[in-house]
């Protein structure tokens, strides 16, 4: 389950809390850009691009971890519209 304390470590640079993140939050995303753009190489591109902006965001910003999964929701769909 992701948690703030998981998010904090992962803004501190944690690794193991990066990880983590991922691990929880791959599979929703990649199926929501998946049931968008219907190509499994381009869902998991923007899969992977959104996530390394929005941990990129991450070390500078305080995003909420129950408002987390909306906001790399909200990247992958801007990263899609390219």
């Amino acid at each position: 389950m992701l948690n703030e304390d998981t998010l904090k470590k992962a803004r501190e640079g944690d690794q193991q809390a990066i990880e983590d993140i991922c691990a929880i939050t791959w599979e929703p995303v990649y199926r929501y850009i998946y049931f968008r753009v219907q190509n499994r190489q381009e869902a998991e591109d923007i899969t992977q691009e959104a996530f390394i902006k929005v941990l990129d965001y991450l070390k500078k910003n305080n995003i909420r971890h129950d408002k987390f999964i909306s906001f790399l929701k909200k990247s992958c769909f801007e990263c899609s519209s390219r």
